[in-house]
């Protein structure tokens, strides 16, 4: 139907569009890079988008370093969060771990729970030594488990974890906090992050990962 629609209106981006869409969610990575290059020249409005959808086709086909390119077009027409954040995953796919500290602290959307409701800033590298931070799980447990690892590099001068009871027990096995609150709170600290986040403004590279 959709390639049927741009056969009827070869002009009209609606329908040049949603053929690329079409092909990304079959699996069609190259046929859609070239339905959205098409739409190019009669974008209009819409050409960050158009932009952003081409470096998405670059990036399902493996190739980031084009992606990214093609996000950084997108970008002069447009600083969307959603094009940054595509650009952070691009980066990140190509090896470069600056690109966990731009999708996870720069361009972060706050998932909805208490702690990203109570006012508190997301930290993002500040020094922490007369500082509280709370350290709250965020997405899924495994993201927790894997990146809490880095908690003790946390230099502050009080160290709060806030997780669900599920993970309370684990976690209070094998690290050491200041205290333990759960995902209501209270909450009373200067900075908030994830375990993940943490990992990002933290400057952690692959090696660190090691052991």
């Amino acid at each position: 139907l959709t390639r049927r629609a741009v056969e009827l209106a070869p002009n009209a981006l609606e329908a040049r569009f949603n053929l690329g869409s079409a092909q990304m969610r079959a699996g069609y990575y190259a046929n859609a890079l070239a339905s959205f290059q098409t739409c190019l020249p009669v974008a209009g409005s819409r050409k960050a988008e158009v932009l952003h959808h081409i470096g998405m086709s670059y990036h399902d086909l493996g190739d980031f370093t084009r992606a990214v390119e093609w996000y950084d077009k997108a970008l002069e027409c447009n600083q969307d969060r959603e094009i940054h954040q595509s650009r952070a995953i691009a980066r990140l796919a190509d090896g470069n771990l600056q690109g966990l500290f731009d999708f996870e602290v720069q361009w972060h959307r706050p998932a909805r729970k208490p702690i990203a409701e109570a006012g508190i800033p997301r930290w993002r590298g500040q020094s922490l030594s007369e500082s509280t931070i709370i350290v709250a799980h965020e997405q899924g447990y495994g993201d927790t488990i894997q990146f809490i690892r880095f908690l003790p590099r946390l230099k502050a001068k009080k160290v709060i974890v806030s997780c669900p009871p599920e993970l309370a027990g684990l976690l209070k096995d094998n690290f050491a906090a200041d205290e333990w609150v759960n995902e209501d709170g209270p909450f009373n600290a200067d900075y908030y992050c994830s375990p993940m986040s943490a990992c990002a403004a933290l400057g952690i590279e692959y090696g660190d990962f090691d052991g």
